[in-house]
């Protein structure tokens, strides 16, 4: 049976709801010195995104435009959507076409809307780490690079920025060391740019601002394979 979503033994985690508030894009670059003269010039509000686990299998076409709507007029203007790799590639070299059109469905919608789509790349299939299951890390990261490739380019001109994993600094949805991630983000970060140059890549939202996991990720060799860092600064244990 393929999976559409990550695995959970927290039921109530707040990032697990259906239509729940993201820190990935947390990108507060503004300075304090920079934010009190520009102020003024503002015109427009901030950019809210929330995370749409619109390819999960419990919404119907239906559901899925109602939960749309609603993002809509909460005036939402980002959605992130789920892009499981283990769902839409479940064989070596075959895509599933009714996964494919599921997730064009999900990216589509939010665009009608006036969304921007930020998807997340996720979930390794069985035949790319021998039957480890999907949060175990591929062997090959080239097969990984592959599958991201084809993503940027199916999707190139609808989806603007690529996260590569789900909190890769915890084990219930990356269990792999910090080492095998830089090797998975520095494998897909030229393979998204060849498949649309214009998409951004973002790093897979660590949780609690992680600076530790951080230094550790620099250390092994993240410095440019990324345009974004995103982190999930979580307000509880």
């Amino acid at each position: 049976m393929l999976r559409n979503r990550p695995t959970s033994p927290l039921p109530s985690y707040a990032i697990r709801r259906r239509i729940a508030p993201i820190a990935a894009l947390l990108c507060c670059a503004v300075s304090s010195a920079g934010a009190a003269t520009q102020t003024a010039k503002l015109t427009s509000g901030p950019t809210v995104g929330v995370q749409f686990h619109c390819t999960w299998s419990q919404y119907s076409d239906s559901t899925r435009r109602a939960v749309i709507a609603k993002m809509a007029a909460a005036g939402i203007n980002s959605a992130r959507v789920d892009i499981a790799w283990e769902s839409l590639q479940p064989r070596r070299g075959r895509l599933s076409p009714w996964h494919v059109s599921l997730a064009d469905r999900c990216v589509n919608l939010a665009r009608a809307r006036g969304m921007s789509v930020l998807g997340t790349l996720y979930g390794t299939p069985a035949w790319a780490n021998r039957g480890r299951g999907g949060t175990t890390p591929p062997t090959r990261s080239r097969d990984f690079a592959r599958f991201a490739r084809w993503a940027a380019s199916h999707f190139r001109g609808r989806v603007g920025a690529w996260e590569i994993w789900n909190e890769p600094d915890y084990k219930v949805f990356f269990n792999g060391s910090t080492r095998r991630y830089v090797k998975l983000l520095r494998a897909a970060y030229p393979a998204i740019k060849a498949g649309d140059p214009s998409a951004l890549v973002v790093t897979g939202g660590v949780v609690h601002n992680d600076d530790h996991w951080l230094a550790g990720a620099y250390r092994a060799g993240i410095r440019g394979s990324f345009d974004v860092f995103a982190t999930h600064p979580y307000q509880g244990v």
